[in-house]
């Protein structure tokens, strides 16, 4: 079910800056919802936002869908998108079919910031490996996750 889910709100992932430039409106096939970016008007965080708006204001997202739709001890805990795209008005059925969203360079990575915690409704870059079995701070680029659930054993890594 949830796959299917997934699959139509992949379908039309279409981001939309409204009224200020730290709100940004997701409009998808299931409905419309808007993300506060940087509520608490941190500067620490003033990248994180400028280089998700890079993305918006270039329709970089535009038709991009979620690609992981995590579990957790059975409970959807994250949902993942902002990396692939799809020429159609359906997800690629193949991983040879898909199309990255073009990377700008990374952002460095503020982990850890008092205050912040991954709870649920929030959002937070996804981050590749280091290598060594960590997270590579800087490696924020297009990529992003939305929690489902309260996730805050991820605080120390992802902002």
């Amino acid at each position: 079910m949830i796959r299917r889910f997934c699959g139509a709100l992949i379908l039309a992932a279409l981001f939309i800056p409204v009224a200020s430039a730290q709100v940004v409106r997701f409009d998808t096939t299931v409905g419309d919802f808007d993300v506060v970016l940087n509520p608490t008007h941190n500067s620490l965080l003033q990248g994180n936002v400028d280089n998700f708006l890079h993305y918006v204001e270039s329709d970089s997202y535009r038709a991009s869908w979620i690609n992981r739709a995590a579990k957790d001890n059975g409970t959807n805990f994250v949902l993942q998108m902002g990396g692939f795209y799809s020429n159609t008005l359906r997800p690629s059925p193949t991983i040879a079919s898909t199309r990255s969203v073009f990377s700008a360079p990374p952002v460095t990575g503020s982990p850890g910031i008092s205050g912040l915690s991954n709870t649920i409704g929030t959002v937070a870059f996804a981050l590749s490996g280091d290598g060594q079995g960590g997270t590579n701070h800087d490696s924020g680029t297009s990529s992003f996750f939305v929690n489902l659930a309260s996730n805050t054993f991820l605080d120390p890594d992802f902002t």
